[in-house]
């Protein structure tokens, strides 16, 4: 009863909307209630549509439901309802711009997926941990395709998902990109600022090259190199060549610097 519920206000029917905190309290309340080998049928699809629900959520209710599905798994020891439990942490994780969490519990979770033969969920687990590896707009845009035409693909295939899953949620816009600061306090500041927006955002620190003779910065591009000692960084060979003329001067191979020292 409670899964039919459930569908009816993910989908929404003539005089009743559809309404995601709803339908994942009865998605939620479907594990709750079950037990093993009595459902198997519409474990893939429940699990399936929680997940497009868990892209709709706001943190708080997110982290209410992941907190009841780990319960949930002390009961019943389902390896599906520990994967989208694992899942749900993860999202929240991200939202929170716990990023290695984030990392740690999708990887987890894809685990448990392909252990359950889940290839659908398993797919969503390796397209989020890409997306939060990915830097830069370039890559992540790569990144989204990439495993969009994948899962495309997949679900083309996936009859179970085809007949039982509808389209019945529109995920709102989720912003995601990176930005570059000088400083970690000027990150800081700027994290403060998000916060009070209501967005969440992480601080790491990477390593980001400039040309030593154009000065272009980059920090997905691996850069050349002085092959002698290994200090000035070129984005090009071009550039490499044309610093040489004044480099030469000041160029000390590091089997030099080790004779001397």
């Amino acid at each position: 009863i409670s899964f039919n519920m459930a569908q009816m206000y993910y989908n929404g029917i003539v005089g009743i909307p559809s309404d995601v905190h709803k339908a994942l309290e009865y998605y939620v309340i479907t594990w709750e209630t079950m037990s093993g080998g009595q459902t198997d049928a519409i474990i893939p699809v429940l699990n399936h549509n929680m997940d497009e629900v868990s892209y709709v959520l706001e943190t708080k209710a997110l982290r209410k439901f992941a907190v009841r599905l780990h319960a949930a798994c002390e009961i019943n020891h389902i390896a599906e309802l520990k994967l989208i439990a694992t899942m749900f942490s993860a999202r929240v994780a991200d939202k929170e711009a716990l990023t290695a969490k984030a990392i740690g519990l999708y990887r987890d979770a894809k685990a448990i997926a392909l252990s359950v033969g889940d290839k659908n969920l398993a797919l969503v687990c390796s397209k989020r941990k890409a997306i939060l590896k990915a830097i830069g707009q370039r890559q992540l845009d790569r990144v989204v395709g990439k495993y969009d035409d994948r899962r495309e693909k997949l679900n083309a295939n996936d009859i179970n998902i085809a007949q039982h899953s509808t389209p019945g949620v529109s995920r709102v816009t989720e912003g995601r990109s990176k930005l570059l600061f000088s400083t970690k306090k000027d990150a800081d500041k700027m994290k403060t600022e998000f916060a009070v927006m209501g967005c969440a955002m992480s601080v790491d620190t990477i390593q980001v090259r400039s040309c030593a003779t154009c000065g272009k910065h980059d920090f997905e591009k691996v850069f050349k190199v002085c092959s002698q000692c290994r200090e000035p960084k070129y984005c090009s060979k071009e550039c490499q060549l044309e610093n040489w003329a004044q480099h030469k001067h000041h160029c000390c191979p590091k089997s030099w610097a080790k004779v001397k020292g």
